[in-house]
């Protein structure tokens, strides 16, 4: 059976979330900073009434912030009590996925943080596609 994943890019890796997470994409609308808060949280937007948190998946990957601009914000679905969004730098498509073209992610020694944020990837034409465990994102 064919699984549906949203994917996007973060600098010039390819991403993608189980479709059920996604609510909605947006425009990259305008994000408040709150001071204070972790390198990962880009800020707050409001929705419709509710103030929800932006997670920037360039710093949470540890990747380069500071140079280039998102490109949208895809809102997640309620995962664990809360709702939030991500800032990514462009949303791509959706893929359909056999549920046996899933490969585990590899262990590293050491494991890190990163490693954990994900389920799964996915051979993708020459590149490979990270697949992000959702409710990973808020707890690491």
């Amino acid at each position: 059976m064919d699984m549906q994943f949203l994917s996007f890019r973060v600098g010039e890796q390819q991403y993608a979330i189980d479709i059920t997470a996604v609510q909605e994409i947006r425009r990259s609308d305008h994000v408040t900073a709150i001071a204070g808060s972790p390198p990962s949280i880009l800020g707050v937007i409001e929705l419709r009434g509710r103030v929800l948190p932006i997670v920037d998946l360039r710093a949470k990957f540890g990747l380069e912030t500071g140079s280039t601009t998102r490109g949208a914000i895809v809102v997640l679905n309620e995962t664990g009590g809360s709702k939030f969004g991500i800032a990514v730098d462009a949303v791509d498509s959706v893929l359909r996925l056999p549920h046996e073209s899933i490969q585990g992610i590899p262990q590293f020694e050491n494991g890190s943080v990163e490693e954990r944020m994900f389920s799964g990837v996915v051979p993708n034409g020459s590149d490979l596609t990270l697949l992000i465990d959702v409710p990973a994102l808020t707890a690491a």
